[in-house]
């Protein structure tokens, strides 16, 4: 009988442990995919801000005469310092490499660029960039990620002279902008490609940086972070990459598709995530970032300004493009940017002006609780 009852006592203890065990691990699973989808919600509204930004400097450049005296005078030259001084006065607002500049023609040759010059035209990989055949067609504004160096999103716009298209004018932000954003929320992120499409944008096989089947898209990256991601075996990758996310030693690693503007896909946003930053994601009361990042918020919310036509093409400019951009803005957009302009720069601080006009302008960490 005694023995009876022993047995009864370890099999209740058993029970209870296995029990214990499947709710701690059903509780992490359930932590983790909620974090999984805080980054997810916070990549995304990051990308689609670039994205909207992106849309109304594209437009804006289009309609630059100086720009179009280039295409119609076909001087690459003098194409290549209009795109230099464009880009060096929009990128002095942010003291980094954060937009980059390229004329394209109809026959979807290089033109010009703003980062280097080019001595004649230079035929473009056509065979993934679509869009810019569908923008030829259609004059639609395209705006999203797609192949090409430098990799990251690109805003393509057509340049019309009178009532003439002259060619494409394309504004492109690098991965490392991304990458630089979401350090801010202690989220470490690497764009992978897959390497078929390195031959695409690669010329020289020295620049690659390879991770197994992929190849690092940006400058900026964390060394350690992909010795980190080395040291995963082939079946903790593979699950990273079928399951979505992979936690080991204290850091969730997560996988997000990167799609073309086209909706093919290209490779992963792969972010890590220390454990010790789990609580600014998902604790019970919201934190900073999911007060800014709500998971109510839909992707078409955020990102309805591409899809707005009756919206000014410069409601979302960045207060830093508004002295870069002044003289450079049409005639007939004029009135339109001023009000944009004013409306902006009204609703910045006395000392946020002065650094504008004088030291250029700097985003003011603001400390505080938010009600």
């Amino acid at each position: 009988m005694k023995k009876i009852f022993l047995f009864l006592i370890v099999i209740i203890i058993l029970a209870l442990i296995l029990l214990i065990y499947n709710i701690s691990e059903k509780r992490n699973l359930q932590k983790h995919e909620k974090v999984y989808d805080t980054v997810n919600n916070i990549l995304s509204t990051t990308i689609n801000n670039e994205k909207s930004a992106l849309l109304s400097l594209s437009i804006a450049l289009s309609k630059s005469r100086a720009i179009q005296d280039v295409i119609l005078d076909d001087n690459k030259t003098l194409g290549y310092r209009v795109l230099s001084a464009s880009a060096k006065a929009l990128n002095s607002g942010t003291n980094k490499q954060s937009v980059y500049i390229q004329i394209i023609t109809k026959d979807l040759s290089v033109f010009a660029k703003s980062w280097e010059e080019v001595g004649s035209n230079i035929p473009m990989v056509t065979g993934r960039r679509t869009s810019l055949k569908k923008l030829l067609l259609n004059f639609s504004p395209k705006t999203g990620i797609d192949m090409g160096l430098p990799l990251g999103i690109r805003s393509s716009s057509i340049i019309f002279y009178k009532d003439d298209s002259l060619g494409i004018l394309e504004a492109i932000t690098p991965y490392d902008v991304i990458v630089n954003n979401l350090r801010e929320y202690q989220i470490e992120v690497i764009p992978l490609i897959y390497n078929s499409f390195a031959p695409m944008v690669y010329v020289d096989k020295e620049e690659l940086v390879m991770m197994g089947s992929f190849v690092v898209a940006n400058h900026n990256v964390n060394r350690e972070s992909i010795l980190g991601l080395n040291n995963l075996s082939d079946d903790e990758l593979n699950t990273l990459l079928q399951n979505d996310f992979l936690y080991k030693n204290n850091l969730l690693y997560a996988s997000y598709p990167i799609l073309s503007v086209d909706g093919n896909k290209l490779g992963i946003f792969l972010t890590i995530i220390d454990e010790n930053n789990f609580e600014n994601f998902i604790g019970e009361q919201k934190s900073i970032i999911q007060s800014v990042y709500s998971l109510d918020s839909s992707r078409d919310d955020i990102y309805h300004f591409a899809q707005k036509r009756e919206e000014s093409i410069f409601a979302r400019m960045r207060v830093e493009y508004i002295s870069a951009l002044g003289y450079r803005i049409d005639k007939n957009d004029r009135a339109d940017f001023e009000e944009f302009a004013k409306h902006k720069l009204n609703q910045l601080t006395k000392e946020e002006l002065v650094d504008l006009i004088f030291y250029r302008y700097t985003k003011k960490e603001i400390k505080g609780d938010i009600k």
